[in-house]
C-alpha cells in the first residue's frame, strides 16, 4: 500500500515581534540564547488575537549549526479568551542569515528550513479545536520578528 501525501489546511498567521537576544553562552552542547516575545498578532479566517508580551524563545544554537527552537507564549483572543502556545522546531540555513536580517532583509522559507510544531492550551470552548489537532508552522524571519504561517493537519 502506497501512503498518501500528507495534507494540511491553512489556519492562521502569527506576526511575532521580538526583543534583543540574551546570550547565555556555551552550555556544553551549544550556545543558549533567550529571545523575548514582545507582542504581535494572530490573524486568520474566523480567528484573531494579540500576542501578549512576556513569552520567550529559549533557543539552542547547536555546534553543528542547527538551531533548536523552544517557545512559550500567550495570545489574548479578540473575545478575551486566553490561549497558551508552545512552539518547538528547528532552523537550518546559511551562516549569513543573522547579518541579512540586521540589514532589514527578510529570510524566507525557500532560503532557510525553519519549521515548527505548535501546541495549544485553553479553557475556552470557542478555541478548544486548537487543542485537538496537530499544527505545523512555516517561518519567515525578518528584522524585529517573524511571520509564522500555521497549518492544521486534518
Amino acid at each position: 500500500m502506497q501512503p498518501s501525501a500528507l495534507a494540511a489546511e491553512y489556519a492562521f498567521t502569527f506576526e511575532v515581534e521580538i526583543g534583543e537576544a540574551i546570550d547565555a553562552g556555551d552550555v556544553g552542547y551549544g550556545r543558549r540564547r533567550l529571545v523575548a516575545i514582545t507582542g504581535g498578532t494572530l490573524q486568520g479566517p474566523g480567528i484573531s488575537g494579540t500576542i501578549l508580551p512576556g513569552g520567550a524563545d529559549s533557543m539552542l544554537i547547536r555546534r553543528d549549526g542547527m538551531v533548536e527552537i523552544d517557545v512559550r507564549s500567550a495570545v489574548r483572543m479578540d473575545d478575551g479568551s486566553n490561549v497558551y502556545v508552545e512552539n518547538r522546531g528547528i532552523r537550518v540555513g546559511p551562516n549569513d542569515e543573522a547579518e541579512r536580517i540586521r540589514r532589514g532583509e527578510t529570510v524566507g522559507p525557500g532560503e532557510i528550513y525553519f519549521r515548527m510544531v505548535l501546541r495549544f492550551e485553553t479553557a475556552s470552548e470557542t478555541y478548544r479545536w486548537l487543542t485537538r489537532a496537530i499544527f505545523i508552522g512555516q517561518v519567515r524571519r525578518r528584522a524585529g520578528g517573524l511571520t509564522i504561517a500555521v497549518y492544521r493537519v486534518p
